[in-house]
């Protein structure tokens, strides 16, 4: 049973069906994230959200299932994830705007104490992040901020490499963001709508997973 975080009022539980055949069978998560962020066997993850969270759960779950390797903290503090980012050499990792900000507010000899260079893949999502924030982060961290918005109960997924937008479609539900007439789906947007139409598959199958 997954809790809702983004609600107003009591929590809310969402559950699934339970998944069916062996445990590194592919789901739709594994393969999103492998398509979207690239994240495998060689991936260190770090996590700074608690685990009863779905989208903390999740994506710890898909990194463990890909063989990589999970770093997950026990309560957030802004040094001390930048700390293990260069102590472990984290390649990717989860947050939220929020985050950001107080990583942000670190004074400036903090923010600069630790080598970053490892982290190819920060990804964002939970609650729309403020323009300047995404903008100082791109400047502090380079082009490695990727942004989505979904559901605990999965029922739809919008997924941005900084400023650009990808559209997706699920199952019944199509999420299109704006991007120039004329252009033509980049390579990130054709992976994602290849994942998300594996992912309409397996949502409509009697054995469905959880993120369905």
């Amino acid at each position: 049973m997954l809790y809702s975080s983004g609600t107003t009022g009591r929590p809310k539980g969402v559950s699934g069906k339970l998944p069916q055949g062996e445990i590194d069978t592919p789901d739709a998560l594994s393969m999103l994230v492998a398509m979207l962020y690239g994240l495998n066997a060689e991936t260190i993850y770090l996590s700074p959200a608690p685990l009863y969270h779905a989208a903390p759960l999740r994506y710890c779950m898909a990194i463990h299932k890909a063989g990589g390797t999970v770093i997950v903290m026990e309560k957030f503090d802004p040094e001390t994830y930048l700390r293990l980012i260069e102590h472990h050499r984290v390649s990717a990792s989860q947050l939220v705007p929020t985050m950001f900000v107080k990583m942000l507010k670190l004074p400036a000899d903090v923010r600069t104490r630790y080598d970053l260079s490892s982290l190819k893949t920060a990804i964002h999502a939970a609650a729309p992040c403020p323009v300047e924030v995404k903008r100082q982060m791109i400047d502090w961290w380079g082009p490695v901020v990727y942004e989505y918005y979904s559901a605990t109960e999965g029922a739809g997924f919008t997924a941005k490499a900084g400023y650009s937008s990808t559209a997706v479609v699920t199952s019944n539900i199509t999420t299109t963001a704006k991007r120039p007439p004329a252009s033509k789906p980049s390579m990130a947007q054709r992976s994602a709508t290849s994942a998300m139409s594996m992912r309409t598959a397996i949502c409509s199958s009697p054995t469905a997973p959880p993120i369905c």
